[in-house]
């Protein structure tokens, strides 16, 4: 059974969250232009046969309130303040693209506190790339537009790869790749991605990782292989070929037996 409510956060500011089963604590945070439902209500499902299952909207997005919602650092202590607010202890973080960068965040400010494991899809701790960086999207010299653009592409690709189910969720995801006017919640929020920087965040991971890639992803392979050398604890990258940048809507099956391998061992 399926629970709604909102969460009050430091700031006053007020996050929707569905929750369902019972048991250790598995949090979903999706990505950006998405929500909780769209990107993982299926895994949900799947999973709370075993766990405690919650996934929330981030701030300006689906029924969460916007108020500043253009910082990462902000969802990064609304994410605290749900673990905190429902009393979540041992937790299971997923999280996809903007949800994975929010993960390394998470471990950056607040030390991966009441984190037992991370699974993240398809997210750089650095969106872009520099002269000592080749991991990200595209280049800092590049103008942000034409950065979205790319962006919107590669989202686009691959669609036909997943299933009938799978591509109508994220055909509801493009629905905010409208031209986004300067200034707007989904806009400011993409700009402060495009500065973030988290590999100290990913560097501290010592729990249990999960690392879902793909070839026709947004960022390249190489990230799983440098996560694989940088992160402290056991790690296990799973290639999604031929799937897209939505490798959480893809060989369901998969994802949920590897997921439910973390819930087996941090109950031991």
């Amino acid at each position: 059974m399926k629970t709604e409510g909102y969460i009050k956060t430091s700031d006053n500011g007020k996050v929707f969250y569905t929750e369902q089963g019972n048991g250790q604590p598995i949090v979903f945070i999706h990505g950006w232009s998405s929500n909780g439902e769209h990107s993982f209500g299926h895994l949900a499902d799947a999973l709370s046969v075993d766990a405690r299952c919650i996934y929330f909207d981030l701030r300006g997005h689906g029924k969460s309130y916007s108020y500043n919602a253009s910082s990462i650092v902000r969802l990064v202590d609304d994410l605290h303040d749900l673990i905190i607010e429902l009393d979540l202890h041992d937790v299971i973080l997923v999280g996809h693209s903007l949800g994975g960068l929010i993960i390394y965040a998470y471990f950056e400010m607040y030390g991966g506190a009441r984190v037992s494991d991370v699974a993240i899809f398809d997210m750089s701790p650095k969106v872009l790339c520099d002269t000592e960086w080749s991991h990200g999207l595209r280049t800092a010299e590049e103008p942000t537009a034409c950065i979205m653009e790319h962006m919107m592409q590669t989202m686009t690709c691959g669609f036909m790869s997943v299933n009938g189910w799978a591509m109508k969720a994220a055909s509801n995801m493009m629905s905010a790749f409208s031209p986004l006017p300067y200034g707007s919640v989904l806009y400011t929020l993409w700009l402060d991605m495009l500065e973030a920087d988290y590999r100290k965040g990913a560097n501290s991971i010592s729990v249990p990782m999960l690392y879902f890639y793909t070839e026709n992803g947004m960022y390249p392979p190489s990230v799983a292989r440098w996560l694989s050398r940088n992160t402290k604890g056991i790690y296990k990258s799973i290639d999604m070929k031929p799937h897209s940048h939505f490798t959480m809507l893809g060989e369901t099956n998969l994802i949920v037996s590897e997921i439910k391998k973390l819930i087996k061992k941090s109950n031991k």
